[in-house]
Protein backbone atom coordinates (compact mmCIF):
# COMPACT_ATOMS: atom_id res chain seq x y z
CA UNK A 1 0.00 0.00 0.00
CA UNK A 2 1.52 3.36 -0.90
CA UNK A 3 0.73 6.66 0.86
CA UNK A 4 -1.09 7.37 -2.04
CA UNK A 5 -3.43 4.85 -1.74
CA UNK A 6 -4.42 5.46 1.95
CA UNK A 7 -4.87 9.56 0.94
CA UNK A 8 -7.68 8.12 -2.26
CA UNK A 9 -9.36 5.71 0.34
CA UNK A 10 -9.87 8.26 2.78
CA UNK A 11 -11.05 11.01 0.18
CA UNK A 12 -13.65 8.40 -1.16
CA UNK A 13 -15.29 7.67 2.42
CA UNK A 14 -14.77 11.59 2.59
CA UNK A 15 -17.44 12.00 -0.21
CA UNK A 16 -19.20 8.67 0.93
CA UNK A 17 -19.98 10.46 4.61
CA UNK A 18 -20.69 13.90 3.00
CA UNK A 19 -23.33 12.48 0.65
CA UNK A 20 -24.99 10.69 3.68
CA UNK A 21 -25.05 13.61 6.05
CA UNK A 22 -21.75 12.65 8.25
CA UNK A 23 -19.45 16.25 7.07
CA UNK A 24 -17.44 16.67 9.77
CA UNK A 25 -16.64 13.12 10.65
CA UNK A 26 -15.45 12.82 6.92
CA UNK A 27 -13.50 16.32 7.41
CA UNK A 28 -11.79 14.75 10.81
CA UNK A 29 -11.10 11.80 8.42
CA UNK A 30 -9.38 13.29 5.80
CA UNK A 31 -6.80 15.53 8.10
CA UNK A 32 -5.60 12.31 9.28
CA UNK A 33 -4.63 11.13 6.20
CA UNK A 34 -0.51 11.69 7.13
CA UNK A 35 -0.67 11.19 10.83
CA UNK A 36 -1.67 7.15 10.23
CA UNK A 37 1.10 4.79 9.52
CA UNK A 38 1.38 3.18 6.25
CA UNK A 39 2.02 -0.49 7.85
CA UNK A 40 -0.09 0.43 10.83
CA UNK A 41 -3.11 0.60 8.36
CA UNK A 42 -2.16 -2.23 6.52
CA UNK A 43 -1.98 -4.23 8.95
CA UNK A 44 -5.18 -3.71 11.19
CA UNK A 45 -7.12 -1.46 9.93
CA UNK A 46 -9.34 1.41 11.01
CA UNK A 47 -13.15 1.30 11.93
CA UNK A 48 -14.64 4.66 12.48
CA UNK A 49 -18.17 5.16 14.19
CA UNK A 50 -19.31 8.52 12.94
CA UNK A 51 -22.02 10.19 14.68
CA UNK A 52 -24.20 12.19 12.16
CA UNK A 53 -23.62 15.95 11.43
CA UNK A 54 -26.55 17.17 13.80
CA UNK A 55 -25.00 15.15 16.88
CA UNK A 56 -21.46 17.05 16.11
CA UNK A 57 -23.21 20.76 16.12
CA UNK A 58 -23.47 20.54 19.88
CA UNK A 59 -19.21 19.96 19.89
CA UNK A 60 -18.64 22.06 17.06
CA UNK A 61 -17.48 25.31 18.83
CA UNK A 62 -14.70 23.75 21.16
CA UNK A 63 -11.48 22.90 19.25
CA UNK A 64 -9.56 22.08 22.02
CA UNK A 65 -11.80 19.08 22.52
CA UNK A 66 -11.51 17.69 18.44
CA UNK A 67 -8.69 15.11 18.83
CA UNK A 68 -10.51 13.59 21.76
CA UNK A 69 -13.64 13.56 19.82
CA UNK A 70 -12.26 11.94 16.56
CA UNK A 71 -9.95 9.16 18.54
CA UNK A 72 -12.81 8.33 20.94
CA UNK A 73 -15.13 7.20 17.71
CA UNK A 74 -12.22 5.00 15.82
CA UNK A 75 -11.05 1.72 16.57
CA UNK A 76 -7.19 0.27 15.50
CA UNK A 77 -8.92 -2.29 13.40
CA UNK A 78 -11.55 -3.23 10.38
CA UNK A 79 -14.83 -4.18 11.86
CA UNK A 80 -17.83 -4.60 9.48
CA UNK A 81 -21.26 -4.91 10.55
CA UNK A 82 -21.36 -8.60 10.37
CA UNK A 83 -18.46 -8.95 12.70
CA UNK A 84 -19.97 -6.41 15.19
CA UNK A 85 -23.99 -8.44 15.80
CA UNK A 86 -21.70 -11.35 16.44
CA UNK A 87 -20.14 -9.42 19.55
CA UNK A 88 -21.14 -10.85 22.89
CA UNK A 89 -22.93 -8.32 24.87
CA UNK A 90 -20.61 -6.45 27.04
CA UNK A 91 -17.72 -6.77 24.78
CA UNK A 92 -15.47 -3.74 25.03
CA UNK A 93 -13.40 -2.44 21.52
CA UNK A 94 -10.03 -0.39 22.48
CA UNK A 95 -10.04 3.13 20.56
CA UNK A 96 -7.45 5.41 19.68
CA UNK A 97 -8.38 7.92 22.61
CA UNK A 98 -5.87 6.59 25.55
CA UNK A 99 -8.01 4.49 28.08
CA UNK A 100 -10.98 5.41 26.43
CA UNK A 101 -13.23 2.21 25.26
CA UNK A 102 -16.82 1.76 24.02
CA UNK A 103 -18.85 -1.27 25.42
CA UNK A 104 -20.92 -3.19 22.33
CA UNK A 105 -24.52 -3.91 24.18
CA UNK A 106 -27.69 -4.88 23.23
CA UNK A 107 -31.51 -3.87 24.36
CA UNK A 108 -33.71 -6.07 22.66
CA UNK A 109 -32.97 -6.12 19.20
CA UNK A 110 -31.00 -2.44 19.40
CA UNK A 111 -27.06 -2.64 19.33
CA UNK A 112 -25.31 -0.27 20.89
CA UNK A 113 -22.27 1.35 21.90
CA UNK A 114 -21.92 3.19 25.46
CA UNK A 115 -25.81 3.48 25.07
CA UNK A 116 -25.71 4.99 21.45
CA UNK A 117 -27.75 3.71 18.22
CA UNK A 118 -26.94 2.66 15.25
CA UNK A 119 -28.49 4.58 12.00
CA UNK A 120 -26.14 3.42 9.40
CA UNK A 121 -24.14 -0.14 8.79
CA UNK A 122 -21.35 -0.20 6.50
CA UNK A 123 -21.38 3.66 5.06
CA UNK A 124 -18.09 2.63 3.82
CA UNK A 125 -15.63 -0.18 3.48
CA UNK A 126 -12.55 -0.95 1.86
CA UNK A 127 -9.42 -3.49 2.29
CA UNK A 128 -8.70 -1.39 6.05
CA UNK A 129 -11.35 1.17 6.44
CA UNK A 130 -15.01 0.97 7.92
CA UNK A 131 -17.24 3.45 8.41
CA UNK A 132 -20.59 3.01 10.51
CA UNK A 133 -22.69 5.67 11.26
CA UNK A 134 -24.26 6.21 15.21
CA UNK A 135 -27.52 8.68 16.35
CA UNK A 136 -25.02 10.71 18.67
CA UNK A 137 -21.72 11.55 19.75
CA UNK A 138 -20.22 8.58 22.24
CA UNK A 139 -20.35 10.78 25.71
CA UNK A 140 -17.19 11.74 26.21
CA UNK A 141 -14.58 10.56 29.04
CA UNK A 142 -14.55 12.10 32.01
CA UNK A 143 -12.43 15.08 32.31
CA UNK A 144 -8.61 14.52 33.51
CA UNK A 145 -7.44 17.70 35.00
CA UNK A 146 -4.38 19.49 32.87
CA UNK A 147 -2.39 19.27 35.68
CA UNK A 148 -1.99 17.27 39.16
CA UNK A 149 -0.35 17.76 42.16
CA UNK A 150 2.74 15.97 42.59
CA UNK A 151 4.82 17.21 45.27
CA UNK A 152 4.29 18.87 48.27
CA UNK A 153 6.68 21.22 47.63
CA UNK A 154 4.69 22.86 44.92
CA UNK A 155 5.91 21.35 42.21
CA UNK A 156 3.12 20.19 39.21
CA UNK A 157 3.27 16.79 36.87
CA UNK A 158 1.87 16.96 33.38
CA UNK A 159 -0.77 14.96 32.68
CA UNK A 160 -0.90 13.86 29.14
CA UNK A 161 -3.52 12.39 27.33
CA UNK A 162 -1.66 9.63 24.55
CA UNK A 163 -2.97 7.87 21.63
CA UNK A 164 -3.47 3.44 22.16
CA UNK A 165 -2.87 2.15 18.99
CA UNK A 166 -3.42 -1.52 20.26
CA UNK A 167 -5.55 -4.03 18.98
CA UNK A 168 -9.33 -4.50 19.39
Amino acid sequence: MTINDTTGVFEEAGGVLRSKGYSMMASFLELQVIGFKKSWISSTGLTLFAPVDQAMTINSGNFSNYASLFFRHLVPCKILWSDLIAFDDGVQLKTLLNGFKMNVTRSGEVLMLNGVEFVSLDLYYSDWLAVHGLRRVLPAPPERPKQVAAHDNGEFESVKISIDRGAC
